[in-house]
């Protein structure tokens, strides 16, 4: 199908009609613009800084009201806000596959290394689009991103919409029940081309219920069923197939027609305070908020499960997510904290050259806990350069944090030059500088994991003394491009003297780093445990 901004200069038989509603599977427009930014990239661009999370979130925006230029209406854009419990190991599947990525990447050059896609894309994104004309069209809800999308247009459909249609890349959409007029666009199957007098769009479009009508069938989910099995079967095979079998199911059939069961959890119990928070906030993160406040997205299960994003760092060495791991753990102490029964976090990381979790305590009193980090970070935060935004001073805390960590387990010490190089966000030289950088990007999204369940906890009951003193001081803190992009601003003359006040301060510490190898598999993690809280090892 072919969608102009110029539609005068099409033929009936190549312009087709225009949906009149378009439902977004948001992951895969964030997705579909980064691969765009890839593209548009200059050669050699930094593995740090290309592409950045303000292009991303630009271009979406861009494309949004293309769309809408186009004359098609957004109607909203669903981000998963919690995965179901059965569609954990095809999770962790696709993070070791990302920890093999990396572990390949460090066999070649820093400048060689195809690494994975950028860990903050989704919510730098829906960060763009929260400051964008489409705010109030963003939806992070407690379930898979592309249930509601097919809810949302089911509804459309069966209010008599013109072919909703529902823009994603996720080929579960052609399975859910999504209504029988509802059309699905392919993102990848997308191509713009420029025009004397505007510019066009090319996509792939299917009805499932149509598909499924002509076929004689009630709906897709046997015939995927079919081809699920045999990748070599053709949809007109599978269909036959059917047909020959007269309506008697596979034996585990019942199993894979549950996974495509559309699953809405029900948040009218929550109030409209949370729910505005939670459309603020990053998917990884709402979903341990969403598994606190709906226990049913967790099966009922006493057990939370929160994934980091895989960053990219030198696999070989301990995982980054050591940095900060006391600032997450009060996170979700502060946010358990309301709940009556009991629960504990596992938390998914990468552990030597596997993904695995480490059991979080989550019970214990957090109060002092406050009171210390607040009195740290209100100590360290003048020391940035007086002339630094409240990014660069951010910025300064994280890189604080991640060489506090590197001078207690690494034994080969920090030099000036990939202190400064952190500091600017240079462009690394080496692995040892990509995992530093890593380290501190831990240790600035610990940081927002406890700025955002802070605002839950204070949409929930409030907040009052050092944990209201806390979370204004947090307000601050920037956004993911903010904090992760580089500035123009981050020159050498501004962070020289801090550089330099950072490394004397580690050669006068005494040094006890332990990693004496490479390929750590983190299993010493809880044999040289950081002190409860790690704002206390670090000098005021």
């Amino acid at each position: 199908m072919v969608y102009s901004s110029e539609t005068s200069s099409l033929s009936s038989q190549h312009q087709s009609r225009l949906p009149e509603v378009l439902i977004i599977d948001g992951p895969g427009l964030a997705y579909h613009v980064y691969k765009a930014v890839q593209v548009s990239a200059v050669p050699g661009s930094s593995i740090i800084s290309s592409p950045g999370y303000h292009d991303c979130g630009d271009r979406a925006i861009a494309f949004l009201d293309e769309m809408e230029k186009l004359g098609m209406r957004v109607e909203a854009i669903y981000f998963d806000g919690v995965l179901p419990s059965h569609k954990l190991e095809t999770r962790l599947s696709r993070m070791q596959r990302h920890v093999d990525q990396l572990r390949k990447a460090v066999l070649s050059s820093v400048k060689d290394a195809r690494l994975p896609d950028a860990p903050f894309l989704v919510p730098s994104v829906i960060e763009a689009l929260l400051e964008s004309n489409y705010a109030g069209l963003v939806r992070v809800v407690p379930a898979e991103a592309d249930d509601y999308c097919a809810l949302h247009a089911r509804r459309l459909d069966g209010e008599g919409a013109s072919r909703p249609t529902i823009l994603t890349n996720d080929s579960d959409m052609f399975v859910l029940d999504c209504g029988k007029t509802t059309q699905i666009m392919l993102l990848a199957s997308l191509s713009r081309k420029t025009t004397v007098a505007g510019f066009q769009y090319a996509v792939e479009a299917y009805c499932p219920g149509e598909i499924a009508h002509s076929a004689g069938l009630p709906d897709l989910k046997q015939a995927a069923y079919y081809m699920e099995l045999d990748r070599n079967l053709t949809f007109d095979a599978a269909a036959a197939k059917i047909k020959r079998v007269a309506g008697n199911e596979p034996g585990n059939y019942a199993s894979f027609s549950h996974k495509f069961a559309t699953s809405v959890e029900d948040a009218r119990n929550l109030s409209p305070a949370i729910i505005v928070c939670l459309q603020r906030t990053d998917p990884r993160i709402a979903e341990v908020a969403h598994q606190v406040l709906l226990p049913e997205t967790r099966g009922g299960l006493p057990i939370i499960n929160a994934f980091m994003p895989l960053l990219h760092e030198d696999a070989t060495r301990f995982s980054v997510w050591k940095v900060g791991h006391d600032v997450r753990n009060l996170a979700y102490r502060i946010v358990v904290s309301q709940r009556s029964s009991k629960c504990s976090v596992r938390e998914y990381v990468r552990r030597g050259a596997d993904v695995g979790h480490r059991a979080q305590e989550v019970t214990a009193d957090w109060t002092q806990e406050v009171s210390d980090v607040l009195a740290w970070l209100v100590t360290r935060m003048p020391q940035a350069p007086p002339r630094a935004s409240f990014a660069q001073r951010w910025h300064y805390i994280g890189t604080v944090m991640a060489l506090q960590f590197y001078n207690e387990y690494y034994t080969e010490r920090a030099t000036y030059a990939r202190v400064l190089k952190v500091l600017t966000h240079g462009e690394p030289d080496d692995w040892l500088d990509v995992h530093i950088a890593a380290m501190v990007q831990a240790a600035l999204y610990s940081i927002r994991m406890l700025q955002h369940l802070l605002n839950l906890h204070n949409a929930r009951c409030g907040v009052s003394g050092d944990l209201a003193r806390l979370h204004d001081l947090l307000d601050d803190m920037p956004g993911i491009a903010g904090l992760f992009d580089r500035s123009d601003a981050d020159t050498v003359a501004m962070w020289k003297s801090i550089a330099e006040t950072l490394v004397l301060s580690d050669e006068t510490n005494e040094h006890s780093g332990s990693e004496d190898t490479n390929d750590s598999n983190d299993d010493t993690e809880d044999v040289r445990t950081m002190s409860n809280n790690p704002f206390s090892m670090l000098p005021r």
